[in-house]
């Protein structure tokens, strides 16, 4: 890469940075993957979800979705109900995430 004032990136700058792109869109890719579920109802609540907010969660935010997706989908399709909560505080909260994003997209 060339700068504008005609300095060269260093290889090792621009391999990290392509690396680390396609590192993103390849977990970006597997997390869109694997929110396609076996209902309907969480394919229609997970997958935009996925798509739209997934990349723009805290790192944190980002481990406890891929947590989320490990879960059965009975499981998954109670707390969205609202008819029992996730006993993992981390679960709990990506999951009032996800139904914020549902609620406000639905809109």
């Amino acid at each position: 890469i060339e700068y504008a004032d005609g300095n060269i990136a260093p290889y090792f700058c621009v391999k990290k940075e392509a690396t680390t792109m396609s590192e993103n869109s390849a977990d970006l890719n597997r997390v869109c993957w694997a929110s396609r579920r076996g209902m309907l109802e969480l394919d229609l609540v997970l997958m935009p979800f996925a798509r739209e907010r997934y990349p723009h969660l805290s790192a944190v935010d980002q481990a406890a979705y891929r947590r989320l997706l490990e879960s059965e989908d009975t499981d998954m399709f109670a707390w969205f109900l609202q008819k029992s909560v996730p006993e993992d505080a981390g679960l709990a909260d990506i999951v009032i995430k996800v139904l914020d994003f549902a609620r406000t997209r639905a809109l």
